[in-house]
């Protein structure tokens, strides 16, 4: 199972086409207003459109309260968007003791990560859980607020947490000289930067300048894995349309699997 989604065409017109599993996470900057927000939703709306609520669920922290913190329910939201820091690092002990129960029922499986766990279901014919893609519109804020201890944890997931489902998109508008922060973009390699403000903070995002030269309007430069860099302009996807695709969901989901809902969602 991929999480494959398209952020926008290069400069040569082909699609910038990602997968989230591959990557394992993606860290989103740039400074407000260049385009992190709405890249954010063209990333949902893809694997919303591939995924049923079943397959695939979001932890969405909304720091700022503008973005997505008035879609009060979705059978996509493992759990209500959050938009308080204590509440967001709850979540994180939370998905923590998933990913150890997680890895523990894959050793009981015989197991070695979420795509065998999945064979081996297809294979028996039985019921999956779900990957979860955890989402942060904000994270500099939470990071500075909440410490050590909290990094530590968010740390210890961004190490672990791909193979055994969980997946971060993370973005943030700060570049700023924290060792907490600095520590945060240095353990996701593939990146998506939209304008910055200087060259330096290019180079603490890119390790490299460029970013500050961008247009803004959804211009974008993607870091992969390795290192190399792709320039490419982000597609558009309007507020409404996306609230409006997430409410047709909640709209149309079937009453009779709300309980199945609750049980995905409790792992």
């Amino acid at each position: 199972m991929s999480l494959k989604m398209t952020i926008g065409n290069d400069s040569n017109g082909g699609a910038v086409e990602l997968d989230l599993v591959q990557l394992q996470h993606v860290l989103i900057g740039g400074t407000t207003g260049a385009g992190k927000s709405v890249c954010i939703k063209m990333i949902m709306s893809d694997l919303m459109k591939d995924h049923t609520p079943d397959n695939l669920k979001f932890v969405v922290y909304d720091e700022k309260c503008v973005e997505f913190a008035h879609l009060k329910d979705s059978p996509y939201w493992l759990k209500p968007v959050i938009t308080e820091t204590t509440n967001f690092r709850k979540t994180l002990e939370e998905l923590k003791l998933i990913v150890e129960e997680r890895y523990q029922m894959f050793r009981q499986l015989g197991v070695e990560d979420f795509d065998s766990y999945i064979a081996l279901k297809c294979e028996t014919k039985s019921e999956c859980l779900p990957r979860i893609v955890v989402v942060a519109d904000e994270c500099a804020g939470f990071m500075l607020e909440c410490g050590e201890e909290a990094a530590g944890i968010l740390a210890f997931l961004l190490s672990e947490a791909h193979t055994v489902g969980i997946h971060f998109v993370l973005a943030t508008a700060r570049a700023v000289d924290c060792g907490l922060l600095a520590d945060l973009i240095a353990r996701i390699s593939p990146r998506i930067v939209f304008r910055v403000v200087s060259s330096q903070d290019s180079m603490r995002f890119l390790n490299q300048e460029g970013a500050e030269r961008l247009k803004g309007n959804g211009e974008f430069i993607f870091r992969g894995p390795d290192g190399a860099t792709r320039r490419g302009q982000c597609r558009y996807i309007s507020d409404e349309d996306f609230d409006r695709q997430v409410n047709d969901v909640v709209e149309f989901q079937p009453k009779e699997s709300d309980s199945r809902r609750q049980a995905d969602g409790s792992r």
